[in-house]
């Protein structure tokens, strides 16, 4: 019965004008659906669940049909999706199609299956998905490719021409001006912030800012170095993160694999134990109502240095003996310094075997989860549409399914794009709903695919562009191709 069936805690609804979007805030599961299926889980909305363990990322469409099995393959997607549960004491198995067929907003042999293979890849969305905020540019510590520091010191941002005139610098938010930004994008219906800098620590603020966003109904993840500053402020805002992804130093993988200890070794090695207290019910008693535990994840640099040999696997192997379960790799971004980016800046040809190497890592560690950031997509170029959809790549979605915002208030469509060039506009001045919808900074990138420029180079011409279309980052304009992709010269 209809009544059995119901929405898994913690699962957002967002209506869109395709459908809507399905987001899951436990496990990060985002589902695109079409307009039958969006209606048809708004009927379940208001209904109890139990919790659902983590799943991957999919995307499911409806259109007509008189299968009537098509429905209980759309409601079985559900349900592994963990969209979708059943109430306690009730078995899926028991559920008849009869019944099942109730469920329908349309009965005239209209039913929902999914992965329509006529749904496009990229619709308008009425917000993002999720906003990376660097709430400070700000740091102590000293880490040689950090690109912070390359946004101060790019000239174009500086409102004057004192040392201190850059604009990030003078007018970073205080506590008031940062809870303004959330609860704007929270208006807006956004699912994700993800919070980093610069160090966010060296802010003092971070124990009322973060609280904020989680009640405001955000899933909060925070970026950060670790050191001893950041180690006596963490259990403070624990309870309402649910990611926690340490910024690894390339100089503490280098130590390690000399057989050198390196403070920040030190720091990971206290945080994992700490981390067992953090979740006791004398620490943090809310903790059992809400998360039972915190994900921690390393990112990893992949420069020229990190591609080199077996240097990988050996760091890998490296982060995991000290706790880590989840390790994302990380596209070599131009660093403040030329001479650093000149040494360090991957060769075209170390990528080509690097898909090899990701799956030979993921074999002999099964219990690892690896991911990429989406400026290393040209790995996913020998997906299928079927398979890239499934996984949810969507390529570069700055400005599409993302947006950056600066300390300042200022947003750009991606947190590596901060430049007077690619600002909208700014949070605390303009209309959130209006700077998304259009500006013509953002429109660039949402329309890159469709531009001739585009259309006609390496990138443009590839048969994985839906889900891939390279970097923009490295890409000398816009619309040109991705120098760094090992198969852009075609």
């Amino acid at each position: 019965m209809l009544m059995d069936i119901c929405l898994c805690p913690d699962v957002r609804l967002r209506q869109e004008i395709f459908g809507g979007l399905v987001f899951n805030k436990r496990t990060g599961t985002t589902v695109e659906v079409d307009h039958r299926a969006f209606q048809f889980l708004t009927m379940l909305s208001d209904l109890d669940a139990s919790p659902i363990a983590p799943t991957a990322n999919s995307y499911i469409y409806a259109y007509n049909t008189n299968q009537e099995n098509k429905l209980l393959k759309f409601i079985q997607e559900l349900f592994d999706l963990k969209i979708i549960c059943t109430k306690p004491g009730t078995d899926l198995r028991s559920l008849k199609l009869d019944a099942i067929k109730k469920i329908s907003p349309h009965h005239n042999n209209k039913v929902i299956t999914y992965r329509s293979s006529t749904f496009p890849f990229h619709q308008l969305l009425s917000a993002p998905e999720s906003v990376h905020y660097a709430i400070t540019y700000r740091c102590n510590h000293k880490c040689p490719d950090c690109y912070a520091k390359r946004i101060m010191a790019d000239r174009s941002n500086y409102v004057g021409g004192g040392e201190n005139s850059c604009k990030f610098i003078t007018n970073e938010l205080d506590t008031n001006g940062a809870m303004a930004i959330i609860d704007k994008i929270v208006a807006m219906g956004v699912f994700q912030l993800a919070i980093g800098g610069g160090s966010p620590f060296i802010r003092t603020d971070l124990e009322k800012i973060i609280p904020h966003a989680s009640r405001q109904g955000l899933v909060v993840h925070l970026t950060t170095e670790l050191g001893n500053d950041e180690l006596m402020c963490l259990p403070l805002i624990v309870p309402y993160l649910s990611c926690l992804q340490i910024g690894i130093n390339s100089a503490t993988i280098n130590s390690e694999l000399s057989h050198k200890s390196t403070p920040q070794k030190d720091f990971i090695e206290q945080l994992f134990i700490e981390e067992k207290k953090w979740f006791s019910t004398q620490s943090h008693p809310s903790l059992l109502s809400s998360s039972s535990s915190l994900l921690i994840g390393a990112n990893l640099m992949l420069n020229r240095t990190m591609l080199e040999g077996s240097t990988l696997e050996n760091s890998i192997e490296f982060l995991m003996k000290l706790g880590f379960k989840q390790i994302t790799l990380l596209r070599y971004k131009p660093p403040y310094s030329v001479e650093r980016w000149q040494s360090e800046n991957p060769r075209p040809y170390q990528f080509l075997n690097l898909e090899g190497r990701i799956a030979g890592i993921k074999q002999l560690n099964s219990e690892l989860n690896l991911r990429i950031d989406c400026g290393l997509s040209f790995l996913e170029q020998d997906l299928t549409p079927e398979q890239a959809r499934f996984a949810g790549f969507f390529g570069c979605v700055a400005g599409g399914r993302t947006m950056a915002v600066a300390p300042d208030g200022s947003i750009y469509p991606c947190s590596q794009l901060v430049s007077k060039k690619f600002c909208a506009g700014n949070l605390l001045k303009d209309h959130l709903d209006s700077l998304w919808k259009d500006s013509t900074v953002f429109k660039t990138f949402r329309n890159l695919r469709n531009k001739r420029n585009f259309r006609e180079n390496a990138c443009g011409t590839c048969l994985a562009k839906e889900w891939c279309s390279g970097c923009r980052v490295f890409a000398h304009e816009v619309y040109d191709n991705d120098p760094g992709c090992p198969k852009g010269e075609r």
